[in-house]
C-alpha cells in the first residue's frame, strides 16, 4: 500500500492485537543492528494491524488483517504485507530447496482480508475505537456450517432444546 505520507522510517505493529510497538526501519533500540539482510530485518510479526502516520499532515494510515502475517515499511509512505510466500527456486539461505508449496500440483492459493483505514491524528479515540470494531469483526467472524437433514425443523426443533 502506497501513499504520500512522511512516515520517517517509522511505522507500527500490533502486539497480538493487544498495543502498537513502534517499529524504526534499521534500528533497535537495545543494540547496535548490523543489517546484511536489510529487508528480513525489517520485517515483524503482524497478527491484527500495521500502521505508520505523518505528524506534519496530521493522517495516519493502517491496514486490518484477518490473519497473522508478516509486515514492514522499506519506503516510507508504504506499508508492505507479506501474504504468501514462495519462491520457486532456492533461495541459498540454508533450506536447500525451493519455498514452493503446492495442493495438487499448482502453487498454494493465500486468502484474507485487509481494510485500509485512514484517519485523523486530531482524535485517535475515535480512530481506535473504529479501527478496534474494524478488527472484532475481521477476527471473530462467524463460520456457517452446513449438513443434509432427515428431519424438518420442527421435528428437530421437538427433540432438542432452544433458547
Amino acid at each position: 500500500y502506497s501513499s504520500n505520507l512522511a512516515s520517517d522510517g517509522v511505522f507500527f505493529t500490533d502486539s497480538n492485537g493487544r498495543e502498537m510497538l513502534k517499529r524504526v526501519r534499521d534500528f533497535r533500540p537495545t543494540w547496535n543492528l548490523n543489517l546484511s539482510e536489510p529487508i528480513a530485518g525489517n520485517y515483524y510479526p503482524v497478527t491484527a494491524k500495521i500502521s505508520l502516520k505523518d505528524d506534519a499532515k496530521g493522517f495516519r494510515l493502517s491496514v486490518l488483517n484477518d490473519r497473522a502475517q508478516g509486515g514492514t515499511s522499506m519506503t516510507d509512505g508504504e506499508l508492505e504485507v507479506m501474504i504468501h510466500r514462495r519462491l520457486l527456486n532456492d533461495d541459498a539461505f540454508g533450506v536447500g530447496e525451493a519455498l514452493n508449496e503446492t495442493a495438487f500440483g499448482t502453487g498454494l492459493v493465500a486468502r484474507g482480508t485487509h481494510y485500509l483505514v485512514g484517519s485523523s491524528l486530531k482524535d485517535l479515540d475515535a480512530a481506535a475505537s473504529k479501527e478496534k470494531s474494524l478488527q472484532l469483526s475481521l477476527a471473530l467472524k462467524p463460520w456457517v456450517f452446513i449438513t443434509p437433514a432427515q428431519r424438518t425443523f420442527d421435528e428437530w426443533r421437538s427433540n432438542y432444546r432452544m433458547q
